[in-house]
């Protein structure tokens, strides 16, 4: 356990010195031991008396006095006239500092501050010692030296004298004190207004390191803290929690799916004199509650979501997310400062706020600032002002990471430690701490600078061997302010003057130039060698400072040296051989080089430049810095041998960085480049039976174009867009070139609710394609076939067959089903060897890269790195802190096998429908298509028999029941299990509902059933999590005005089940963009009708209008059927379904027969 030192400033240690001298008896020592151990109770000092009561073998303490000489008129008017002349002695003691320097000059004018005699100190003590001064007053005046170091203007408070008073003229208050709790409390109400567009606009990765600005700007062993330098402490603690939280990122995951509650209110609360708080977040009967206790309760949960997407929460989530990401990377950089404040009458708290002195961190913290959405942090029951609540949550936040990875030791049992980094209260009792609260707040002042009109200005002229070094000071409030010099400034009665001082006294600790020249009152010569680096090294400060600067050319533009990778065309090639990105490891070569600035010299002659001069260096016109540790990496960079690939230089080149080192091109590469990366159009396929839009040829010609120069493909655009015929007119030209082959097909896999789909969309727009599904027991590889369709699944349990096949594409729809990269179906579908690779999604690739890195590194293997680099490098940075230049360097190494068009795009918008009409083809399940059978075989033998009205009845039944079975087995049951996993229609409806909800979009499902419709509320409860009103006949308008505000108002409400009949006519649902058919009436007039609840006046967005049709079943056949001859589709608007009344016998057997 450290020993308890006094004196330890050159004013404590000074009033010890003094007494030490006179102490001939050598009694002073002998109170040493009394004053460690705590046994001077108290100290009352009044002008220059001091009181104390100090504790010795009796039951009472002993009373003990002293009482010192006061200063005359006289001597108090020469110390006032010595610092109000002398503007380094104001800027000293503007900053709370008493420097040295002063003793002497009082001493000089015959000014006694410290006794000379015993005598001088007149002291008492009740003891029964005879001796003067006795261990009891020794011990006072042990605890006295204590104070003096905490407060060194006490010895002129000994002689009943006010420096400090004294100096400040009328006006000017003295430094703020310590911030009390209820200052932070609103003054009034105000209206809160969310502005998402502020939060989108924050880039966290902007946010700078100022670990060593920071460290620079605290002194070393404050006196709050004896027995270690605190400051180590505190830097040691920072650098550690820097590690832990980089670590402790890297290592958290954002939760795949949305959580089943987006929480929509919350509020934390305060308690007056306590470092506790409660406080929760709600959204109906959920409640999410956390505590002082508890706070990971908050934080787990806010961890998972991203910043990337906030549209994706509600206002609340959206604005803690950001704030949370905020400290994180405040945390990481060394970005946050403490700051005392007392919660209570003689209590104190430490709370940890950004570093507002940086300018990047100002903006985004005004950004968070008015962005605020609602009032979050209450002290009983009142709110904060807006900016003290946002600075709370940081607080929290940042308390919580600081307790969780930057534990000191003996933090529990010391009081002083506890307050930093346990968020305990400290509340000191002992007479020796109750100055270290003002204390602390003066160590921690120099982080808190005030914006005046007046700021310092640093000039500099360069001679022949020295800099005239200047400070001038300039006026904000003038027009066009010009610097004037500091003493003609100082002339002036401006209330201004005593601020400035402060700051040029804070500056001194990283320019000492700045005493000397305060000092001297005039320009100071300064020797190059000796002050350039100190000029470098305090540059930062200056900056962090605010300090403006008038140098010259030398000092304006220093440079360190930048490593760079220079890439040349090899002699002798030819560059129209590049036909593939393959090739280019064949035509490049690289070197590596040094720029110093504008100029490029070789490693070889950096490298003795480096050797010769250490630190800095005069180089041509410019300085250039040497730094160490950036010449390590250099070093270690050039002992590597570098070998780059095709895949490197792809991604060299497109990145146009090397591991953060930059590269340079030559023109006749840049020209390569371009040449590669430039589509050349082609001629559609002759066998195509579709009419591109716009959009999609420019799909095809892009698939077209990266097949040709062997990249491969994510075609990521919007749901409804027409990706699958984009894939199928790249496929058919490939077969029509004569390279897609029976020998060497293109595999296409997809969930197994898709494979009906991909199978009518062949034969429907490239019948000449020949295509096979490979799917069920029993299958086999049809070699004749040119595309084969299978699904993940088989893929997964035949991987070592299809492996061995020869493929020339390999296609992915719905690419994120291998977005895990460690499960069995990405792995199978990996080990497919094939020319190239396309992925088809409509989710949204930059919302959640993570889980697409699989997907990419699917399509073009190692161009993005492996999965830790992309998490470090991409996913983190863009989804975590929203880093704009991660991002841009995303897309640029994607922008050539990424596509992605939305609705919204305005190229998009005009070359789309108004409503975009998907048919979907469904599966029926083993249990489907048995009830199915079972009834038709059950019907056939009365049609035979039955004329008339009854043969009618029984078709009417025949149809309901069937469509009841391929709608779910337990609407025609009416009864057993109501699983999604029975119906084809309810997985793929769960299918399309997941991607509707992933793009933050609304859904109307509109059923003929009303029992279907409950069936269908449970299934999006239990799989998707999400509450779906069902609109249907027996509810009351109440209950339907209630529902319809809720879909159109509440954007947590995405979908509404209809029946068909309820809601056909008369409801305004624009809030919707997507049109779900579960089951069709086989009448257009009936289906758009449903379909105009969304497609209507007011609607802003295009309509996807989803028809559910069951494959092999009656639905497909009469759905063929209404497509193929417009008088039948004609007869249904008339008729409806009697039509079909009228069909023979042995139609009808044809048309409810089940084909397999």
């Amino acid at each position: 356990m450290a020993v308890v030192k006094f004196g330890h400033t050159w004013w404590g240690r000074k009033w010890l010195g003094a007494l030490d001298k006179i102490d001939y008896s050598n009694r002073l020592p002998r109170g040493e031991r009394y004053a460690r151990n705590g046994s001077v109770k108290t100290i009352d000092i009044e002008g220059s008396a001091i009181n104390a009561k100090v504790a010795g073998r009796r039951p009472q303490p002993y009373k003990t006095s002293f009482n010192l000489w006061k200063f005359t008129k006289k001597e108090k008017h020469k110390i006032i006239n010595l610092v109000v002349n002398s503007p380094y002695y104001l800027s000293q003691l503007e900053a709370r500092v008493l420097p040295p320097e002063l003793y002497d000059d009082l001493t000089d004018l015959g000014i006694k501050i410290f006794p000379v005699s015993w005598k001088d100190l007149k002291m008492k003590c009740s003891c029964p010692d005879w001796a003067v001064p006795c261990k009891h007053l020794a011990a006072v005046v042990y605890i006295i030296a204590n104070e003096i170091d905490k407060n060194p203007f006490l010895v002129f408070k000994l002689h009943d004298f006010d420096l400090l008073e004294e100096i400040h003229p009328e006006g000017v208050e003295e430094e703020e004190g310590i911030l009390d709790i209820t200052t932070f409390l609103a003054k009034e109400e105000k209206e809160y207004n969310y502005y998402r567009e502020k939060l989108e606009y924050i880039d966290f990765s902007l946010i700078p390191d100022h670990g060593e600005a920071i460290e620079g700007l605290l002194t070393e062993f404050p006196l709050f803290y004896l027995k270690k330098d605190f400051k180590q402490i505190f830097t040691t603690a920072s650098k550690r929690m820097s590690i832990a939280v980089k670590k402790h990122i890297r290592n958290l995951d954002f939760t795949e799916e949305l959580p089943d509650v987006l929480f929509t209110t919350g509020e934390f609360r305060l308690l007056m004199g306590k470092n506790r708080y409660s406080g929760y977040l709600k959204r109906g009967k959920e409640k999410l509650v956390f505590s002082g206790d508890s706070p990971e309760n908050l934080i787990e949960y806010l961890q998972k979501l991203s910043a990337g997407d906030l549209s994706l929460f509600p206002d609340i989530l959206s604005y803690l997310v950001m704030v949370h990401s905020f400290v994180l990377k405040l945390i990481e950089k060394r970005s946050l400062i403490p700051e005392i404040y007392s919660s209570n009458k003689g209590s104190y708290l430490i709370r940890w706020i950004p570093a507002l002195f940086n300018p990047l961190i100002k903006e985004i913290f005004e950004n968070l600032l008015q962005a605020m959405p609602r009032v979050l942090v209450k002290l009983k029951g009142t709110a904060l002002e807006d900016k003290e609540q946002l600075l709370f949550l940081v607080s929290f936040f940042a308390q919580y990471y600081l307790s969780l990875f930057g534990p000191v030791k003996d933090a529990e049992s010391e009081p002083v430690l506890s307050l930093f980094f346990l968020g305990k209260e400290y509340t000191p009792s002992r007479f020796e701490d109750k100055e270290n609260a003002r204390t602390i707040h003066l160590w921690l002042g120099r982080f808190f600078i005030r914006p005046h009109h007046i700021t310092p200005v640093i000039r500099l002229e360069e001679l022949m061997k020295e800099f005239q070094f200047e400070i001038q000071v300039k006026d904000s409030r003038e027009e066009d302010p010009r610097p004037v010099s500091l003493k003609r400034f100082l002339e002036k009665d401006d209330p201004e003057k005593l601020p400035v001082l402060r700051d040029l006294n804070l500056l001194s600790t990283y320019l000492p130039t700045v005493n000397t020249y305060l000092k001297q009152e005039d320009t100071v010569a300064v020797k190059k060698d000796t002050f350039v680096e100190t000029w470098f090294r305090a540059l930062p400060a200056l900056q962090t400072l605010g300090v403006s600067t008038v140098l010259p050319k030398s000092l304006q533009e220093s440079f360190v040296p930048q490593l760079t990778l220079s890439f040349t065309q090899k002699s002798g090639v030819n560059p129209d051989r590049v036909k593939s990105y393959t090739a280019l490891e064949e035509i490049m070569e690289f070197q590596w080089a040094l720029s110093l600035g504008d100029e490029f010299v070789s490693p070889k002659d950096f490298l003795k430049l480096a050797e010769k001069y250490r630190k800095i260096v005069r180089y041509k016109d410019r300085y250039l810095i040497l730094n160490e540790k950036e010449l390590a990496k250099i070093r270690k960079q050039l002992e590597k041998e570098a070998s780059l690939s095709s895949m490197d230089i792809l991604r060299i080149n497109l990145e146009g960085k090397y591991k953060d080192i930059p590269i340079e091109t030559d023109k006749r590469l840049e020209k390569i480049f371009k040449g590669l990366f430039t589509p050349q159009k082609t001629s559609l396929p002759k066998g195509l039976h579709a009419v591109l839009r716009g959009y999609q040829e420019a799909g095809f010609q892009w698939l077209y174009h990266n097949y040709r120069i062997g990249l491969g493909s994510l075609i990521a655009d919007d749901m409804g867009l027409g990706k699958t015929i984009q894939v199928l007119t790249l496929l058919l030209k490939l077969k029509e070139e004569g390279t897609l082959t029976a020998k060497k097909p293109a595999m296409i896999i997809v969930p197994a609710s898709l494979m009906t789909n991909w199978d009518r969309e062949i034969m429907k727009f490239a019948p000449s394609l020949t295509a096979s599904i490979y799917h069920g027991p029993g299958r086999s590889l049809d070699e004749k076939a040119e595309v084969i369709i299978s699904t993940y699944a088989v893929i997964a349990q035949d991987k070592e067959l299809l492996k061995k096949k020869k493929w020339l594409v390999v296609v992915t729809d719905e690419a994120q089903n291998i977005k895990t990269p460690d499960a069995s179906r990405t792995k199978a579908v990996k080990s497919l060897g094939g020319k190239i690779k396309i992925a088809m999604t409509g989710t949204p690739v930059e919302n959640k890269l993570m889980d697409y890195w699989s997907v990419l590194d699917f399509i073009m293997k190692n161009l993005l790195g492996n999965k830790t680099h992309f998490k470090e490098n991409y996913a983190i940075p863009i989804e975590r802190f929203r880093d704009r230049e991660a991002l841009a360097s995303f897309k640029k190494l994607t922008a050539p096998f990424i596509l992605r068009r939305m609705k919204t795009d305005k190229s998009i918008i005009s070359d789309l429908p108004e409503k975009i009409q998907l048919n979907i083809y469904t599966d029926l399940t083993s249990p489907q298509a048995a009830l199915y059978e079972g009834l038709v075989n059950r019907v056939e033998e009365l049609l035979e028999e039955l004329e008339g009205i009854e043969r009618s009845g029984v078709i009417f039944k025949l149809l309901s029941g069937l469509k009841q079975i391929c709608d779910h087995p337990a609407l025609y049951l009416k009864e057993g299990s109501r699983t999604a996993n029975l119906s084809g229609k309810a997985q793929q409806l769960l299918d399309i509902l997941k991607k509707i909800l992933f793009s933050n979009e609304k859904a109307l499902v509109f059923t003929q059933f009303a029992q279907m419709g409950h069936i269908l509320q449970e299934i999006i409860r239990e799989e998707l999590g999400e509450e779906a009103p069902f609109f249907y006949g027996k509810l009351n308008r109440k209950q339907r005005d209630t529902m319809v505000n809720d879909f159109q108002n509440d954007k947590n409400c995405r979908i509404m089940i209809i029946s068909l009949k309820a809601g056909g006519v008369g409801l305004n649902l624009t809030a919707a963009n997507h049109v779900i058919h579960y089951d069709l009436w086989w009448n257009p007039a009936v289906e758009n009708q449903a379909t105009d609840r969304a497609f209507r006046i007011g609607q802003r967005k295009d309509v996807n209008v989803h028809r559910f049709i069951t494959k092999g079943t009656f639905e497909e056949k009469i759905n063929a059927m209404l497509e193929e001859k417009q008088e039948l589709a004609d007869l249904t608007v008339a008729q409806g379904e009697k039509w079909i009344n009228s069909m023979s016998t042995k139609d009808l057997k044809a048309l409810f027969k089940l084909e397999r």
